[in-house]
């Protein structure tokens, strides 16, 4: 009988039942953390991996629905999930980007995440202050531009990026990555979530939102005992209140706003029944009351009396850390008369 050689018996069974197709590659975003904090825990990782051939990485317009140069499907949909975890991070962490291969070049993008179609309400005024302002198409923003990633270095073997200050949307943002070997071009999208935890409890610990900022010490929401559902409840509190009536003294407003969770407030102050903003801040707050200084410039205050300004509108968002956005709190603060 005449042997068939080994090699010829391989060829046919390849040739019947396909060559396998060779596994995409692979990029693996590490947070390596900042100095002066404790290394970061629990959820450190994410892979993701090749997409295909793609050099630019996704800006705002492209998130926003304009075609991306590498055609349909390069990204990821905007409005979904773009890893099946999202990797906690602050604002200052070092993220390093491992891939398989040795790359020439690396780019990367972060934008935000917001589905097609969402609305930012309009607001409906105090009545005679002004017609109400109508909603407005919720766009996407470029947290960072398409930018080249740093590349490797004595101690940091692989290419990296800091991750700068991070909108708190109570969504995650997307990082593009494309990188280049040789000629060849590999794209890949993960998902990035703010804040992270500095400690290993399950259930509470304190959060980092950016390294500039003071962590914010872990505060349960005030509630009931566990075990009684809703409807025993009773009205639950604001989350967000002005605890006295803000005072404005030297060109400047003094307010005292009542947390019962921690989160990040945002003040806006304007002239009432008018749209431009006269001073603006934002600040973390940790459970209770905390004392938040907005100041007007001094030029600005004069003008507004001499016009015979009756009164500043003061708005107060407030976005919990552990749910979305709560009701905005709104109010005036009177002027003095002109003499």
């Amino acid at each position: 009988m005449r042997k068939i050689p080994v090699w010829s018996a391989v060829a046919v069974v390849a040739a019947l039942l396909g060559a396998a197709p060779a596994p995409a590659a692979q990029l693996t975003v590490v947070n390596a953390g900042q100095p002066g904090y404790a290394p970061v825990l629990g959820v450190a990782a994410a892979g993701a991996a090749d997409r295909g051939p793609c050099a630019q990485p996704l800006t705002a317009r492209e998130a926003n629905g304009t075609p991306s140069p590498c055609g349909p499907g390069a990204w990821p949909p905007i409005g979904n999930a773009w890893s099946p975890v999202a990797l906690p991070v602050a604002g200052g962490d070092r993220l390093l980007l491992h891939l398989d291969a040795t790359p020439d070049e690396v780019r990367y993008s972060i934008t935000t995440n917001i589905p097609p179609g969402w609305q930012i309400p309009g607001s409906i005024p105090w009545p005679g202050s002004g017609p109400p302002t109508p909603g407005r198409p919720a766009l996407n923003t470029a947290v960072v531009a398409p930018a080249a990633a740093v590349a490797p270095a004595p101690g940091v073997p692989d290419w990296s990026l800091v991750v700068p200050h991070l909108p708190l949307l109570g969504r995650p943002v997307d990082l593009a990555v494309t990188a280049r070997t040789g000629t060849t071009w590999a794209s890949y999208g993960v998902a990035l979530m703010t804040p992270r935890a500095l400690g290993s409890a399950p259930i509470c610990s304190a959060m980092l939102f950016d390294g500039d900022e003071p962590p914010v010490p872990c505060a349960p929401v005030k509630g009931p005992p566990p075990g009684f559902g809703p409807s025993i409840q009773g009205p639950q509190p604001p989350t967000l209140t002005v605890a006295r009536t803000p005072r404005l003294h030297a060109g400047v407003v003094t307010f005292a706003l009542d947390a019962v969770t921690a989160g990040r407030a945002s003040l806006t102050l304007t002239r009432t029944g008018h749209r431009a903003v006269l001073a603006h801040v934002e600040r973390m707050l940790a459970t209770g009351t905390t004392v938040v200084r907005l100041r007007v410039r001094a030029a600005t205050l004069r003008r507004l009396v001499a016009r015979h300004a009756a009164s500043l509108t003061y708005r107060a968002d407030f976005f919990p850390l552990h749910s979305g956005a709560a009701a905005p709190v709104r109010g005036t603060i009177a002027l003095p008369r002109a003499r």
